[in-house]
């Protein structure tokens, strides 16, 4: 018998570029009576440990996750991870490197955006980060705070959006290095939402790179696509996975947005990552 209990397997926070603390997303799964969630922050697992905490004692499950920034030539590929071993030291290596990058970054792009006239405040980016994952929303939230644009949206149109005066390249792995990271730690890799991506030809190279999953439902999928995909994967023998994508209503993500993901697919999941285990070991 399928297990029905929806489920959302995407799902960011305060400590990237989401609007959830450890204790709201908790309240909020629990009213949308969701059974799990999975914590997948851009490039840190920061967010995994305090998840768990607020949810124990009341039957929400938290799965493990990450979202890795990849590329293929121009192409942004989002890579996620899933049940990865958040205590893996090559893994937080990685990670590490990733923040790191990240901060670099955002001084590069408040570097800019002072040679622009705006004299933004590198210690309020900061401040909204706090002690996540560093990103453009925080430069976005400092720019609308100083009054130096007149909305979020604004900030990402006219200079740290993609093309823009201000934008700066973030750090990439390959998405094979990324499928390899994300094993390596003990995890199953996915990639998210691929029809923003518009390069279903690249499918088939990520499952020959070690892509075990893919995202077929997200709010920024068709019925058309998210059918396309679920037939992709039972072809390739992929765990269909989906979800919100939640990230707040300012990016149009909004928080747990209802996406047709049973618990099946946390089942899939684990089979996928127990037969990687199981072989191991013999």
């Amino acid at each position: 018998m399928n297990d029905s209990r929806r489920v959302d397997l995407h799902v960011h926070t305060i400590f990237s570029d989401g609007d959830l603390t450890p204790e709201t997303l908790v309240c909020q799964a629990l009213d949308n009576d969701l059974a799990a969630v999975a914590v997948t922050d851009h490039d840190t697992v920061m967010g995994v440990g305090p998840v768990m905490e607020a949810a124990r004692g009341t039957g929400l499950e938290i799965i493990a996750g990450v979202e890795l920034s990849s590329s293929n030539g121009s192409n942004d590929i989002h890579v996620l991870g899933y049940l990865v071993d958040c205590t893996d030291d090559s893994f937080l290596r990685a990670l590490a490197l990733f923040q790191r990058k990240r901060s670099e970054r955002a001084i590069e792009m408040v570097r800019l955006l002072h040679a622009l006239g705006l004299r933004v405040r590198m210690d309020l980016v900061l401040e909204f980060a706090g002690d996540g994952s560093i990103g453009r929303p925080h430069v976005a939230q400092a720019l609308l705070e100083q009054r130096l644009t007149s909305s979020f949206e604004e900030a990402f149109r006219k200079y740290i959006g993609y093309g823009g005066p201000a934008y700066v390249e973030k750090h990439r792995l390959e998405p094979s290095e990324a499928f390899a990271l994300i094993r390596r730690a003990g995890g199953v890799a996915g990639v998210a939402h691929p029809g923003t991506l518009r390069q279903d030809s690249l499918l088939p190279g990520f499952v020959s790179d070690g892509m075990e999953a893919i995202e077929v439902w997200h709010p920024r999928h068709g019925d058309g696509q998210s059918e396309k995909y679920g037939n992709f994967a039972r072809e390739h023998g992929l765990a269909m996975t989906g979800g919100s994508d939640s990230h707040g209503v300012r990016t149009g993500l909004q928080n747990f947005r209802p996406i047709p993901v049973t618990y099946e697919a946390v089942r899939a999941l684990r089979r996928i990552a127990d037969s990687r285990h199981h072989t191991a070991e013999s």
